[in-house]
């Protein structure tokens, strides 16, 4: 176990040297507040735990970043499992009226897995239909993120063999890969990150029924997505003197005092932390999320704790401080579980508003009526996200044990 544990450390090392950049591969200026997010299952699934836009809402505190899903079980760059509905047309043309409709500032577009089950012979006809795609919604913006598709996973008998089929999703990928690199458009690879993770870890599963990602699955892909596309955070690194002298800070804003006893820092993120990982991930990911490091210079021999608004976090030797201790216990954890489950919310509330379940032209008379109240409640919601994007000062107190 540790073994492929180490295996799959060095894989992710290796991919994020792989996609390193000087500079973010897209860049968010003022202004580019709408995410739209287009595509097939792989899109439409996302939404439903919200990994993906808490990790990017996260990012821009003091910008108002909403999220639009577009994505739709089955459908390809055809649109071809787009139905008629609500004064709506049918496949491409329905993709492109609602998508039109949304006035993208960025769009991520994510397909590829459903087209790769037509194999090598069906490649050249996806490359057609999505530079076909691709000219139309560069009409909308500019901003585009091509993702790859994921994986298939084995997950035994009845289940097929996914072997053959992740030859082709290769293929796939690295054509969509090739695309992005002609149109001069950031790419984020999930096939290989995805198939690195499950050949370290057999035993958990990413996938629903091998091709539908779990919680797990869209964990790993929401933080390949903010990480290939250099979006990370940084991370929190705090060194101070016992003395109250701050000297150095990155990734929050540092107020210290020394009152009588031991030392006062009032401590605000300058984002909130990545969402928490699902249970079958917590040993992996606690490795894979830079906890804050605390460096305290200058303290009296002797064991000291760090307490958290009051709580106890951690105890090190005053040695230990002074080289830097790591402290897992992050006290913005639960804003950002509140953030995940707000945007999951929402995210539900748009679906069902752009989605509706009787969507017949004999009901079209009164589903006006809803829409407005959907609109009425995504509006609250978004107010709700609003404030849950900001980071709040906790007291770190460093005293002697």
């Amino acid at each position: 176990m540790q073994q492929r544990f180490a295996i799959f450390l060095l894989a992710l090392a290796l991919c994020r040297i792989a996609s390193a950049a000087p500079a973010p591969a897209i860049e968010l200026k003022d202004g580019d507040n709408h995410l739209v997010f287009l595509g097939g299952g792989l899109i439409e699934q996302a939404q439903f735990n919200a990994y993906l836009e808490t990790r990017l809402t996260r990012l821009f505190p003091s910008r108002h970043l909403y999220c639009s899903n577009l994505g739709w079980s089955g459908d390809d760059v055809w649109g071809s499992a787009r139905t008629a509905g609500y004064q709506n047309p049918a496949k491409f043309e329905r993709l492109m009226k609602e998508t039109t409709g949304l006035k993208p500032d960025i769009l991520f577009v994510g397909y590829g897995f459903d087209e790769s089950f037509a194999g090598a012979e069906g490649l050249p006809h996806f490359i057609e239909g999505y530079n076909q795609l691709l000219d139309q919604l560069a009409k909308l913006t500019p901003k585009l993120v091509l993702i790859s598709p994921t994986f298939g996973e084995d997950l035994g008998k009845p289940l097929p063999d996914e072997v053959e089929h992740n030859r082709d999703v290769e293929q796939y990928t690295a054509a969509i890969k090739t695309i992005a690199e002609t149109r001069h458009l950031p790419f984020v690879d999930l096939f290989h990150p995805l198939v690195e993770a499950k050949r370290a870890n057999p035993e958990i599963h990413f996938t629903h029924n091998g091709v539908l990602l779990n919680d797990a699955g869209y964990w790993i892909a929401a933080r390949e997505i903010e990480n290939q596309l250099g979006l990370h955070a940084e991370p929190v690194h705090v060194s101070v003197t016992s003395d109250g002298k701050v000297l150095a800070s990155a990734g929050a804003k540092v107020e210290t005092s020394e009152p009588a006893g031991g030392l006062h820092l009032k401590l605000t993120d300058a984002v909130l932390p990545a969402p928490a990982a699902p249970a079958s991930l917590a040993k992996i990911a606690a490795t894979m999320e830079p906890p804050p490091v605390f460096q305290v210079s200058g303290l009296a021999p002797g064991d000291w704790t760090l307490s958290i608004d009051g709580s106890p976090a951690v105890t090190a030797s005053a040695a230990q401080w002074n080289s830097g201790v790591a402290v897992t216990q992050t006290p913005d954890a639960g804003q950002t579980e509140k953030l995940r489950q707000a945007l999951a919310q929402r995210n539900d509330l748009y679906y069902r508003r752009w989605r509706p379940f009787n969507d017949h032209s004999r009901h079209w008379t009164y589903m006006a009526g809803d829409f407005g109240m959907y609109d009425k409640e995504i509006a609250g919601v978004d107010e709700k996200i609003a404030g849950l994007t900001q980071p709040v000062a906790h007291v770190y107190t460093l005293a002697k044990k």
